[in-house]
């Protein structure tokens, strides 16, 4: 999540075995999903991002990381 707040406009996230891992899925809200294979799904943070809900997500995980 820290890439999307620090990484440049249009920098890749990669989830290796994203697929089955539903925690990981939260990213949906502030990226979206670009391209997938096999288990690696690749994301690129959204325009209308806020950056709010991203500090939101990453403290909620601060203490219980997944």
């Amino acid at each position: 999540m820290q890439i999307l707040l620090h990484g440049r406009a249009g920098a890749l996230i990669m989830f290796h075995d994203y697929n089955i891992r539903p925690e990981y899925h939260i990213v949906e809200e502030v990226a979206e999903a670009i391209a997938v294979a096999d288990s690696l799904s690749v994301f690129r943070r959204r325009n209308d991002r806020n950056d709010t809900h991203v500090r939101e997500i990453l403290a909620s995980y601060e203490y219980n990381p997944i």
